[in-house]
């Protein structure tokens, strides 16, 4: 049985919360308080599997907890709150966060409960979670001829947003590629994602336009709530947002990508990280039929081993490594503009 603890300053928070949680046999809520000072006592001392917390509490807020716990002992952490603002959520992931949950209201209210199913896919998902990810190595500045223009398509889901980080402010600007991502995430977070992430690196990164061209150098990120695909217009590539649809499961689909880029697979590197399920799976069996490479982030790093081992048990990955190493096999691959 795993054991969780609750951190939130309201009493009838905590009581619903527990009650949640605890309907899944497998979860026991060993514990609750009511602020990060009090959370972080009890987390050190009791050492639960998982750790829910608020952010906006009395004597210690939840960005002050993360930062303390994670520096202490890491634990997998979500958070659960009403502060749903993009800003505050990639902070919070930033900091050591292993996903984010809504709360439907700030007052106290039985709309909690919508929330249960959300919630308890999001423990489940934690509790396998590695998130004592080794640094990673500097990327060497290696100098390598003009290749021709290659394609590079990452696909990630529960942990993708850091890894993603790591991979992007650790490659040069004159990439000789273009790098299309579709990470699972709601509408409007994609593109503070985005203006985060251009800020820490020396590509450009954008959430998607419909039709704008691609060009190497460049990382497109697919807008939350939306499908990305990749056309041809007289000889150049351009984005397409496509609307995603009730049945659809994953949004942004790694599948869809992946598979609007099947024409193109002989010059395509698809590399799948950290995420639960088995999106992008399919998407990456087409392009390898059509010639091209398929990477998977190995369990040594991956937050959620889920997506990757998809993959890899399907027999389809050419290179299976850890987070740090990707930049640098991306450069090898690819090469840079002279």
């Amino acid at each position: 049985m795993k054991k969780i603890l609750i951190i939130d300053d309201s009493p009838f928070t905590r009581k619903i919360l527990k009650e949640m949680i605890e309907e899944d046999p497998e979860f026991k809520v060993i514990d609750t308080a009511a602020n990060g000072v009090e959370g972080l006592k009890k987390a050190l001392t009791l050492k639960p599997d998982l750790i829910t917390v608020d952010l906006e509490m009395p004597e210690m807020d939840g960005f002050s907890f993360l930062r303390f716990m994670m520096a202490q002992q890491p634990i997998p952490t979500i958070v659960v709150s009403s502060l749903h603002s993009s800003e505050n959520v990639f902070k919070a992931l930033e900091m050591g966060a292993v996903d984010f949950v809504m709360k439907p209201t700030q007052s106290a209210s039985y709309q909690l409960l919508e929330i249960k199913k959300d919630l308890l896919f999001k423990i489940r998902a934690a509790l396998i979670s590695n998130i004592q990810i080794k640094k990673p190595e500097k990327t060497k500045k290696v100098s390598y001829p003009k290749n021709n223009f290659r394609i590079i398509a990452i696909g990630s889901s529960t942990g993708g947003p850091q890894a993603i980080t790591r991979i992007v402010s650790s490659l040069q600007g004159n990439l000789n590629a273009p790098i299309l991502i579709a990470q699972h995430m709601p509408e409007g977070f994609t593109k503070v994602f985005a203006e985060r992430l251009n800020k820490s690196c020396a590509l450009n990164v954008s959430e998607v336009k419909q039709d704008e061209i691609i060009e190497p150098g460049n990382v497109y990120i697919a807008p939350g709530g939306s499908h990305l695909r990749v056309k041809e217009k007289n000889g150049n590539l351009f984005t397409e947002i496509v609307e995603k649809k009730n049945k659809d499961i994953y949004i942004p689909s790694v599948n869809v990508l992946f598979e609007s880029l099947v024409p193109y697979s002989n010059r395509c590197i698809a590399i799948i990280l950290t995420g639960m399920g088995s999106d992008g799976k399919n998407g990456a069996i087409k392009l390898k039929e059509g010639g091209a490479k398929i990477w998977a982030e190995s369990k040594e790093s991956a937050v959620i081993f889920g997506m990757p081992q998809e993959v890899i048990k399907a027999g389809i990955a050419d290179k299976i490594l850890p987070l740090w190493d990707i930049p640098l096999h991306i450069i090898k691959e690819v090469g840079i503009i002279d």
